[in-house]
């Protein structure tokens, strides 16, 4: 599988106008994926979801148009409706209860270097609407790189200041529709120039839609970000230098304020077993190979860390393991499972 690099430039209408006109073919295999896994995984109707989707548009034009912007520029490129790239951007809204996307990713610190990286594990239907989106930085907004499914404008990647982002999903039946989708608040992220900055951006702001945990490293540090509806909550590097997460809320109250359901129930074991390796390697210098090496661990079996599970109803396979120097600004995404052959796309400044 190659991976499209979608280079795009200029105001918000434009760079969604070309991401929709080059990633045209990723774009309708999104639509087909989703409008199917939300019928079969939430019992909803494309009609519904539209509905649903009309909901957050009205809301996200009065709070964030350029975001807004961008999705009507991706619909006309694509041509589609724009409802219709709106409901990928909030899938993880609309699909509330559904299991979705689940990942292992981890931070590390160690002798100045700023190190975040992240198997990113989902249905194997999707993995032909990955491309990366290559922006162009363009009066405030930095350049940014990210892997994302074709349609949905924000995802994993980090920008020309090292500010680097992963994502693990998570379940709660909480949502609210007047605060920021996950994946549109990974975009805001992602236009942040410091960790300060984006770290006072969460800060602003009550919640986020729906449940999910970023990771945000950059070269001045890492924190995790535990996201609810009812609040946040910031998990601080660990006395090793590192944050690590799976897919279920460690944070008590969160847990328990959300109502938390808990995705996979592999979730646990994951992250003791990440947590065992990436420990082990304290002491050692930092690297691409030895970061892939711990995202490679299949001890868990099909559910383990490097995943292989997505045969099964319900299942998901890692898609993609990424690797990201936020000191050197620079990323290597691994096509397909980090410890098998593949594609290697360098994203770097």
């Amino acid at each position: 599988m190659t991976l499209p690099i979608i280079s795009c430039s200029g105001p918000a209408l434009t760079v969604g106008y070309t991401h929709g006109r080059l990633a045209r073919s990723q774009i309708s295999n999104s639509l087909q994926t989703y409008r199917a896994l939300f019928h079969s995984m939430a019992g909803l109707s494309w009609d519904r979801v539209l509905k649903l989707a009309e909901e957050f548009e009205r809301s996200l034009a009065e709070t964030y148009p350029e975001l807004v912007d961008e999705m009507r520029g991706v619909a006309e490129g694509a041509g589609v409706e724009v409802t219709e790239i709106v409901a990928l951007n909030c899938r993880s809204e609309i699909a509330l209860t559904a299991p979705m996307d689940g990942c292992t990713a981890f931070s590390w610190k160690m002798g100045g270097e700023q190190w975040l990286a992240q198997n990113w594990d989902w249905k194997p239907a999707i993995k032909d609407s990955l491309i990366v989106l290559d922006i162009a930085a363009h009066g405030e907004r930095p350049a940014m790189k990210f892997v994302t499914e074709a349609g949905i404008i924000g995802k994993i990647g980090l920008n020309e200041h090292g500010l680097s982002l992963t994502l693990n999903a998570l379940r709660t039946p909480s949502l609210s529709p007047t605060l920021p989708p996950i994946h549109l608040f990974l975009r805001l992220l992602l236009q942040q120039p410091t960790f300060s900055s984006a770290r006072a951006l969460i800060s602003s702001l009550p919640g986020l839609a729906s449940a999910a945990h970023i990771l945000i490293a950059s070269p001045d540090g890492a924190v995790g970000v535990e996201c609810t509806p009812q609040g946040f909550a910031f998990l601080e590097p660990d006395e090793r230098g590192m944050v690590h997460h799976t897919n279920h809320l460690l944070t008590q109250e969160l847990k328990e304020q959300s109502g938390e359901r808990p995705l996979w129930e592999d979730s646990g074991p994951r992250l003791e077993r990440v947590r065992e390796l990436s420990w082990e390697a304290v002491g050692q210098d930092p690297s691409v190979e030895g970061v892939r090496r711990v995202l490679s661990d299949r001890k868990g079996g099909r559910t383990g860390i490097c995943r292989a599970d997505g045969d099964r109803e319900g299942g998901s396979d890692t898609l993609f393991c990424i690797v990201m120097d936020c000191t050197r600004k620079r990323a290597e995404v691994k096509v397909g499972r980090p410890d098998e052959d593949g594609e290697v796309v360098v994203l770097e400044f």
